[in-house]
């Protein structure tokens, strides 16, 4: 395999494998920051410099595999030549057969091109198993744990047990300390006699030293660099590799000219991608000698990154848990967000058999009119997050908020066996919460705040509404739009909380309800019975629902005279009730037109 190694000013760039033609040049319009490898069909594109270095032409060198041990070199530039080693000159437009290996110099870069075969070239060893993932066990019957084991008791016991626990140590330590990458570099040199080692993460193209320490008392020069060579490898196979046999090859590189043995551990995601490297060297300047650098000290550090790879990924999911918890507690009760946490698939779509709360504002227009645009901010707030207040108090979902208008449900993300119940508490919360908003905001409002509520229960299909952008988990189907219809029917029946059949039949008497009609709304088909939630005592009420009832009777069965009759009686003992007002009103209309064949179920006028 031909290798291709770009450097500059002394720095390794970029190392890889040269498979198939590459064309070097300087960045286009469309193109990434050097040193970005781009593909284009049959050809690559390495960008070698900035769009603004015009000592390199856009359209450079071209390099092609040829002959076993050589490159065809082709300068597609028609103006700059490029240096050959030992003086030669690859003149613009001029291509060549070049022997391998070979080092070209492009304005201040140097590119080298190696054959694998090539001595010159470094010789890696590695483990013979890719590196675990995050999370894995290590495989049974994998060679690496016994060999090891075994490599370990031919060491002293007692160095190499203290060695352990320093390992142990920084596995322990917390992956969001602000010491972590620093701790694991020190572990590092200690574990494996290493005279500097880092925590290089991979950005891109590039490697990002986080943290770096050396051996003891020993500094960091200023211009020490990681092998990129080595690392390079490490990301392409995701396996250690390491090499302490004999003089580490520099490839021209200051930084390296001392290094006697390198080691590098990948550093991996959940999903095997690389993330970052556990880098280390040993120096031959003032380095006592000792035994190179082997396949136990590669086992160490490859171990140590994996404890690494794991920190960061549990600090991945914690900061990922947080999110969603703060993100679901603005919705759900907290401990419908610690379920969701441990069940993310609960969000996913189904069918649910839910009850749904639809409460509007009234006289919200009027209001937002006579007051300023920062009063009326402050005034929706405390309204909201007061009704809010009584949904995740009895268990429900807040789903959205829609102008002066709040959506709640009970029953999903999770089933609840009495949701209907809970949505009809939740409701009477709200207009037990209405005189204390309306003593707060009195001076300003002149009146109190009031709602509309309407409750509905129904299947409906429950999971993300929203997109891959933003949550919103909430309902779909023809029972969301019951439930707000129910709700718009509030102003019409002058009363402040109306059920359907569905709850009302669902709550049974469990709470004072009373049938107050049948309508027809806006884009449903069949009729909807009506039931007030009434907020008195169910003994006081018992008796007033019967006469009303009664009166209700004669109106379904078109008898103008008792209704108006019944009514009458009706009102002059509860002048405020909203439902006989209007039912009277209706009846009387019948009657003033002689309408003996009426449609007892109401049309309503409007949502």
């Amino acid at each position: 395999m031909i290798q291709l190694h770009i450097v500059a000013a002394g720095q390794p760039m970029l190392t890889f494998d040269l498979e198939r033609p590459v064309e070097l040049g300087r960045q286009q319009a469309d193109e990434p920051a050097p040193f970005a490898l781009v593909d284009r069909g049959d050809v690559q594109r390495l960008i070698i410099a900035a769009r603004e270095d015009v000592s390199i032409g856009r359209r450079q060198l071209r390099i092609e595999p040829a002959a076993p041990g050589h490159v065809l070199l082709t300068n597609l530039n028609q103006t700059i030549a490029i240096a050959i080693q030992l003086g030669a000159v690859l003149a613009p437009g001029e291509s060549r057969l070049q022997a391998l290996p070979v080092v070209l110099g492009i304005a201040a870069l140097t590119v080298r091109i190696l054959d694998d075969a090539d001595e010159s070239a470094p010789q890696y060893e590695s483990l013979s198993q890719p590196t675990l993932l995050p999370g894995s066990l290590l495989r049974p019957g994998s060679p690496e744990l016994p060999s090891l084991v075994a490599s370990l008791r031919q060491h002293d016991t007692t160095a190499m047990l203290s060695r352990l626990e320093r390992l142990i140590g920084v596995l322990q330590l917390a992956a969001s300390s602000p010491q972590f990458a620093h701790e694991v570099a020190v572990t590092a040199c200690e574990l494996v006699d290493l005279d500097h080692a880092a925590v290089v993460l991979r950005d891109g193209h590039q490697w990002i030293v986080e943290a770096q320490a050396s051996r003891g008392l020993l500094a960091v020069a200023s211009d020490w660099h990681p092998s990129r060579t080595l690392l390079e490898r490490v990301a392409r196979e995701r396996r250690t590799f390491w090499r302490g046999l004999e003089e580490f090859s520099s490839g021209g590189v200051a930084s390296l000219r001392d290094v006697v043995g390198a080691v590098a551990a990948p550093i991996l995601d959940a999903a095997g991608q690389i993330r970052g490297a556990i880098y280390g060297d040993r120096r031959s300047n003032g380095r006592r000698q000792g035994p190179p650098l082997g396949k136990v000290d590669a086992q160490l550090v490859e171990i140590l990154a994996c404890g690494v790879a794991g920190g960061l990924t549990r600090l991945e999911h914690e900061r990922a848990s947080i999110a969603r918890r703060i993100q679901f507690e603005r919705f759900v009760t907290p401990e419908v967000s610690r379920q969701l946490d441990e069940d993310p698939a609960a969000l996913e779509v189904r069918d649910a058999t839910v009850t749904l709360l639809f409460c509007d504002i009234a006289g919200f227009s009027g209001i937002s009119e006579r007051l300023s645009t920062q009063q009326t901010f402050a005034w929706i707030n405390d309204v909201m997050e007061t009704l809010s207040a009584c949904v995740l108090e009895h268990g429900g979902t807040l789903v959205d908020y829609v102008g002066d208008e709040l959506i709640a449900m009970w029953g999903a993300p999770y089933s609840q066996e009495h949701h209907a119940a809970a949505a009809c508490k939740a409701a009477l919360a709200m207009l037990q919460s209405l005189g204390s908003l309306s003593e707060r905001w009195l001076s300003l409002l002149g009146g109190p705040v009031t709602v509309g509520i309407g409750i509905n229960s129904g299947v409906v299909g429950v999971g993300n509404t929203g997109s891959q952008f933003k949550l919103k988990y909430g309902p779909l189907g023809s029972h969301v739009n019951i439930a707000s219809r129910v709700q718009g029917a509030t102003r019409h029946l002058r009363t402040n909380v109306l059920l359907t059949g569905a709850t009302a039949a669902a709550v049974g008497d469990a709470f004072p309800i009373r049938r107050v009609c049948a309508v027809r709304v806006k884009n449903i088909a069949q009729p909807l019975d009506l039931f007030e939630l009434q907020t008195d005592p169910l003994e006081l009420v018992r008796p007033i629902n019967a006469q009303y009832a009664q009166a209700l009777q004669c109106w379904e069965a078109q008898d103008l005279n008792g209704t108006i009759r019944q009514l009458s009686q009706f009102i002059a003992l509860h002048p405020e009730d909203g439902p006989a007002l209007v039912l009277l009103s209706r009846a009387v209309e019948a009657w003033t037109r002689s309408d003996s064949n009426y449609d007892p179920v109401w049309q309503l006028p409007s949502k």
